[in-house]
C-alpha cells in the first residue's frame, strides 16, 4: 500500500511564506520600535536630570572665592574672600589654604561661619603678605540653603563634597 502526502497546493504555501515574510518584517519593526523609545526614555531621564542638577547647584553657583589683598593694621596682608551671591544664606562655611606647588589644602583659614545673602566674608591671614598672592590657593567648603554641602576653589571649580 502506498500512500501519498497531500502537501497542498501552491497559492496555500505561497500564502504561508508571504505570512512568514509579514510575521518577520513585523517582528523587526517592534524591535526597531522598542529601541527608539528606550533611546527616547534615556533622553528624557538625562535631560531631567541635567534639570534637577542645574536647580540643585544654581544657589551653589553663586558662591565665589578668590585670595585678595586686605589691610591689617596698615600693613597689606594676604587675605581669602567669600561671596555669597545668591538670595539664601551658606551655612558651615570653611575655608583651607594652600599653597599652590602642593596637592593638599592643609592650612584652616576660619570657620565654620555662615554668609548672608549678598554679603562677602573675608579671612585675613595677617602672616602672608600680597607678594604671597601668587604662591597659594583656596577652598571653601559650606553649605547651601537645601542642605547641600559643596566645595568650590580659587579656580572656580564646583563639586559637590561628600556629605
Amino acid at each position: 500500500m502506498r500512500s501519498t502526502a497531500d502537501f497542498g497546493d501552491v497559492p496555500s504555501w505561497l500564502t504561508l511564506l508571504a505570512a512568514l515574510v509579514a510575521a518577520g518584517y513585523a517582528r523587526r519593526a517592534h524591535r526597531l520600535n522598542r529601541e527608539l523609545a528606550e533611546a527616547r526614555v534615556e533622553e528624557l531621564v538625562a535631560a531631567d536630570i541635567e534639570r534637577r542638577d542645574a536647580a540643585l547647584r544654581a544657589q551653589a553657583e553663586r558662591v565665589a572665592l578668590w585670595l585678595a589683598e586686605t589691610d591689617v593694621q596698615g600693613r597689606a596682608r594676604l587675605g581669602v574672600v567669600v561671596r555669597n551671591d545668591s538670595e539664601l544664606p551658606i551655612t558651615h562655611l570653611k575655608v583651607f589654604l594652600g599653597r599652590r606647588s602642593e596637592d593638599s589644602l592643609n592650612t584652616d583659614v576660619g570657620g565654620p561661619v555662615t554668609v548672608p545673602p549678598r554679603e562677602d566674608v573675608v579671612f585675613t591671614l595677617p602672616q602672608l603678605g600680597v607678594d604671597d598672592l601668587e604662591l597659594y590657593q583656596a577652598d571653601a567648603l559650606y553649605t547651601d540653603a537645601a542642605g547641600n554641602p559643596w566645595r568650590r576653589n580659587t579656580s572656580g571649580a564646583l563639586r559637590r563634597a561628600p556629605g
